[in-house]
C-alpha cells in the first residue's frame, strides 16, 4: 500500500530524461535506444582477455545511476541495469558466450565496509543466477574467487598510466581457490561496472590465466572516460 501511495505521489520517471514511465526500473524507449550500445572491444595481441563486451554508453542516466550506487549508497539503483542485461541475454548465442564460471571484479574490504556491498555483485549477480538456473546449473556459475587489496586510491582519480600501475599486485586469489582445478581449463567471464582503460580487467585476467583458465572474456555495463 505504501509503495502504491509513493508511486502515486512520485510517479516513476526515466532516469535519463525525466519522462514518466510505466514502472520503476524502466527507461523510456527513446533514451533506452540512445544508451543501449552492445559492442565488443578486441584486445591487443598478448592480452589475457580475448574480448570485452560493453552494453551501454557511459552517459546521462547510466552515469548517474552508477555514481549513486558507488558513492551515494543507492543500492536500489541497480534495477536500471536489468533491461540492458536482458537485451544482452538475447545475443549470448550469437556472441558465443557460454562461460563455465563468472568472476566479479572485487572491491576492497574497506570499500565494502563503506558501501555495504560490492557494486558489481548487485549489478550482475541476480542476472547470472537466472542464467545458471536456465542452463541447468552447468554453466554461468558465480565464482567470487578474488580479493582486492586497498591501495588508498580510487581508479577514477588516476590517469591511464597511473591506473595500470595502481592495479599491479592489487588482486589476489582467495585461499579456497588455490586448488588450480577450480580455475584450470575453465571458460571464464569477468564482470565489472565500467570499462575505461582495461587495466583492472587485464590484472584480474592475468591471475586467472596464471591459474590455467582456458579462455577469458569480460562484460561491463558501460564504457567511457571520466
Amino acid at each position: 500500500m505504501l509503495d502504491t501511495l509513493w508511486s502515486y505521489l512520485f510517479p516513476p520517471v526515466c532516469p535519463h530524461c525525466g519522462t514518466p514511465v510505466v514502472a520503476e526500473g524502466v527507461w523510456c524507449e527513446s533514451c533506452y535506444q540512445e544508451l543501449l550500445h552492445i559492442h565488443s572491444i578486441d584486445m591487443p595481441w598478448g592480452s589475457p582477455v580475448d574480448r570485452v563486451w560493453v552494453l551501454a554508453h557511459y552517459d546521462g542516466g547510466i552515469k548517474s545511476i552508477l555514481h549513486d550506487i558507488k558513492f551515494n549508497h543507492q543500492k536500489k539503483q541497480s534495477k536500471w541495469a536489468a533491461s540492458f542485461l536482458q537485451s544482452f541475454s538475447l545475443q549470448l548465442a550469437a556472441c558465443s558466450i557460454e562461460p563455465d564460471i563468472v568472476v566479479p571484479v572485487p572491491s576492497s574490504d574497506k570499500k565494502i565496509e563503506e558501501r555495504g556491498y560490492n557494486q558489481v555483485d548487485i549489478l550482475f549477480k541476480e542476472w547470472v543466477r537466472e542464467l545458471w538456473i536456465r542452463k541447468g546449473r552447468h554453466y554461468w556459475q558465480w565464482c567470487d574467487c578474488l580479493t582486492k587489496i586497498d591501495t588508498g586510491k580510487s581508479m577514477w582519480e588516476l590517469t591511464k598510466n597511473e591506473r595500470s600501475t595502481n592495479v599491479l599486485h592489487t588482486f589476489r586469489l582467495l585461499k579456497d581457490y588455490s586448488d588450480c582445478s577450480k580455475i584450470q581449463g575453465k571458460n571464464i567471464l569477468i564482470v565489472d561496472d565500467i570499462y575505461t582503460t582495461g587495466a583492472t580487467i587485464e590484472a584480474v585476467a592475468t591471475i586467472l590465466k596464471d591459474e590455467g583458465a582456458h579462455s577469458i572474456q569480460a562484460l561491463t555495463l558501460a564504457s567511457g572516460s571520466f
